[in-house]
């Protein structure tokens, strides 16, 4: 990782209200919290590209919509 980026992560993290503890574990509760609304999509495909758009949503993508997060 670059030094700077390392550096500059730290001081937000001393910066931030919540700590990185808070974080631990989240990927797995956010799949299992998306499990429910995922199954329920219409076609085979959304239920394969759920977990892929939901990553997507979450990130620091510019434009957030189907073509970009893929």
């Amino acid at each position: 990782m670059d030094r700077r980026f390392t550096l500059r992560r730290a001081e937000l993290l001393a910066d931030s209200e919540v700590g990185p503890e808070a974080f631990t574990g989240i990927a797995q509760r956010l799949e299992q919290f998306a499990r429910p609304f995922v199954t329920s999509l219409p076609s085979p495909e959304s239920k394969v590209h759920g977990h892929t758009y939901l990553a997507g949503l979450l990130s620091d993508v510019a434009r957030k919509n189907t073509e970009s997060i893929a």
